[in-house]
């Protein structure tokens, strides 16, 4: 199915109504702010702001996502019996799980609201957490193997259960990667799905969304790309800003030239045996394979040099 047929696309959940918030579609700004305060603003873009706050009754912090109603898509999502139009957004967000507290893949969504030419996401806001950039400048010394590994083992768990849900994120970055800082060890989950699409995993994809510089180089050359082939090229790029502090590439143009990601000896018959590999291969065996258990974390440097060369 093509991009276009996602514009009011059906999907069909019934969500559990004890212990959870419904969300309602509702057009009055006073009732929003009788039960939630902002406090002010947390960050913005082209996309929108996003404002922190608390839900009134209970001091419950939360995220308040705000972005123009105007060429949003939307979808058609059955709801506690009703079938209700919502934004694709919180459509994306209803079917990876997070209705779901404690839910591996994103923050919880507590609410929604349209007001005026306006919508209104109302996200769980885990305190203390940071994004993944301002995570990394906050340590003391480089992020070592095994804490990149903690954190990226989580992504790629997140990312596979993304996928089967036949919903392709298309913006991994370290400034969509929410880390809460709150438990023993941190906590990995993924933030703004305002880029992405439900789709199927091996669906060729003509439209270009998310961020310039983590777009696959198959984009650039063919302007063609496919799901699971952006996913292992956005989390490789994660992966490697993780450990070396910068990003992969400086600039767009940079993305298409030859690229070969250091690679450590004990990969390269690993690497032999998966010259051509499917995405999803690879997210798996990134997770299953004993002979690399010491070099998980480095799985999607593979990914990214057989993407860079042309083998996808």
């Amino acid at each position: 199915m093509s991009e276009c047929g996602f514009f009011m696309e059906c999907i069909f959940l019934k969500i559990p109504s004890v212990d959870m918030v419904t969300i309602e579609c509702l057009n009055e700004a006073d009732l929003f702010h009788e039960l939630y305060q902002v406090t002010g603003p947390l960050s913005e873009g082209g996309f929108g702001t996003i404002y922190s706050g608390f839900r009134r009754d209970d001091n419950f912090p939360i995220a308040i996502k705000q972005v123009k109603s105007h060429n949003t898509r939307r979808r058609a999502v059955w709801l506690n019996g009703n079938m209700t139009s919502v934004p694709s957004e919180v459509g994306l967000l209803i079917e990876v799980g997070a209705f779901f507290a404690d839910n591996l893949v994103t923050p919880e969504i507590v609410d929604w609201y349209e007001v005026s030419d306006q919508i209104i996401i109302v996200l769980e806001r885990p305190d203390p957490c940071m994004d993944l950039v301002d995570y990394v400048n906050s340590m003391d010394e480089v992020m070592t193997e095994e804490e990149a590994k903690l954190i990226f083992r989580q992504l790629v768990d997140a990312a596979l259960h993304i996928r089967a849900c036949n919903v392709f994120h298309r913006d991994i970055k370290p400034e969509n990667i929410l880390i809460e800082t709150g438990h023993p060890k941190p906590r990995a989950r993924f933030i703004d799905f305002g880029c992405g699409i439900r789709c199927d995993p091996d669906e060729i994809l003509t439209e270009a969304q998310g961020t310039d510089i983590y777009l696959p180089p198959e984009y650039y050359m063919k302007y063609r790309y496919m799901p699971d082939s952006t996913t292992v090229w956005q989390l490789g790029l994660v992966l490697y800003g993780m450990l070396n502090l910068r990003r992969a590439f400086a600039s767009v143009e940079t993305i298409c030239s030859s690229y070969e990601p250091p690679i450590s000896a004990e990969l390269t018959l690993s690497k032999k045996q998966i010259q051509n590999p499917s995405p999803n291969t690879i997210l798996r065996f990134y997770l299953d394979c004993s002979y690399i258990e010491t070099h998980r974390h480095r799985i999607v440097s593979v990914a990214l040099c057989s993407l860079c060369n042309g083998l996808t």
